[in-house]
């Protein structure tokens, strides 16, 4: 189910990066992201309760990280909340409350997801080591 989960986050995140290149070039595809960001969000806060209260075996680090992870949502949501008087005031507070935080929260996730699933890559010490000169 972990592996399917990041697949399922994997297929929203893919298209949001595309979209967004594209609305560097025309900014009508900023819509897309925001509506795959109104679906991946709560997505991501469900898949966040189950891995905490329903599995059992979550890697230690990968714990730590989804505690962090609720912090910053919550202070996002916090943000979100106080921050409305100035959405009018100043457009760039909006680009950062809305759209920045959460996208940053979710690549967050998706990289506690995936160290989760398939734990974190080794670092190799030396280029080519199965080769012995």
């Amino acid at each position: 189910m972990k592996k399917l989960d990041v697949m399922v986050q994997g297929m929203m995140i893919a298209p949001a990066i595309m979209f967004f290149v594209l609305a560097l070039v025309h900014p009508g595809f900023l819509m897309y992201i925001l509506l795959i960001q109104l679906v991946l969000g709560p997505y991501q806060l469900l898949s966040a309760i189950i891995r905490l209260i329903m599995r059992t075996r979550v890697q230690a680090k990968a714990k730590k990280l989804l505690i962090y992870y609720w912090v910053a949502a919550i202070i996002s949501l916090i943000a979100i909340g106080l921050g409305k008087p100035l959405l009018d005031a100043v457009s760039m507070v909006w680009i950062i409350i809305l759209v920045a935080s959460p996208w940053c929260i979710a690549g967050f996730y998706f990289y506690i997801s995936w160290i989760d699933t398939y734990g974190k890559p080794e670092v190799r010490s030396k280029f080519l080591p199965n080769i012995h000169i």
